[in-house]
């Protein structure tokens, strides 16, 4: 359904009623409506430049015109999980999700440039309470002192597990924040700082807590903890190469530290 409205510009549209999908995904509800052509628009679809909606097909056009005067990366800046309230908690979390497994390189142009680390932390708190923590305390609890015997695991370790009270489990989320979020993303600005990143610690952050969403692959028993290290691996390279503009040799050391780490203290305990 399509209905007559008056544009920025001062142009009579004819724009597509909010009650249709979008013009480009038929299975999306439209967020927004383009303030040049006025074609409904999903969340995904949408590019905000100085509060005002912008297809991508218009805003292509446009800054190709201006290309000189305006780069193209100032205005990618929205994500679906910014919109949690207008999309809804759920789809704006599965939106996101799926946007960083599946477009690294469009997601990561789109961080904000701000200090504001509620969302990105928020995103990365529910990836680890729904994905990591259940999996998790179920290695922990009952597959490892299942196989631990076969694996020659160490008896102090097997004694000590075993001996996790309920309120131990409690702050294992927050020992991994604490270790794969604020930790690495500090180690890992340091070596962004050395290897003259272009963004400061906010982007690094965001980078680490986006990329919580590989959690899920905890879900896949046993091959899923290894999915999920090389799949992080992966996404945090792609956003230091976009984000911090990072060559890929430098962009894939400084993703792979974490992990490096882990590993280590993995093998020193076992």
């Amino acid at each position: 359904m399509w209905y007559n409205k008056i544009n920025m510009y001062g142009t009579v549209l004819q724009v597509e009623s909010v009650m249709d999908n979008c013009h480009y995904h038929s299975s999306k509800t439209i967020a927004h409506t383009c303030v040049h052509c006025g074609k409904g628009i999903c969340i995904n679809c949408t590019i905000i430049v100085e509060g005002e909606p912008f297809c991508q097909v218009c805003w292509e056009r446009f800054v190709s015109q201006i290309q000189p005067v305006l780069p193209l990366d100032s205005a990618l800046t929205t994500i679906p999980w910014q919109h949690r309230r207008e999309l809804g908690f759920l789809q704006a979390f599965i939106d996101t999700g799926g946007m960083v497994a599946f477009q690294p390189a469009r997601f990561f142009k789109r961080i904000p440039a701000g200090t504001e680390m509620s969302s990105p932390l928020l995103f990365a708190v529910i990836c680890i309470l729904v994905f990591w923590f259940p999996m998790y305390v179920f290695y922990l609890k009952f597959l490892l002192p299942a196989f631990s015997a076969g694996l020659a695991v160490n008896p102090e370790i097997s004694e000590r597990i075993q001996s996790l009270s309920h309120f131990d489990l409690l702050f294992l989320p927050l020992d991994y924040m604490i270790y794969y979020i604020l930790f690495a993303s500090m180690l890992q600005q340091l070596l962004v700082s050395l290897f003259h990143g272009r963004k400061g610690y906010a982007a690094t952050l965001q980078i680490r807590c986006y990329a919580m969403i590989v959690q899920c692959l905890w879900l896949i028993p046993v091959l899923g903890i290894i999915l999920s290290e090389i799949v992080s691996m992966v996404l945090c390279t792609r956003g230091f190469q976009v984000a911090q503009q990072l060559s890929l040799p430098r962009a894939l050391l400084v993703a792979a530290v974490p992990a490096m780490i882990s590993v280590a203290s993995f093998m020193i305990a076992f």
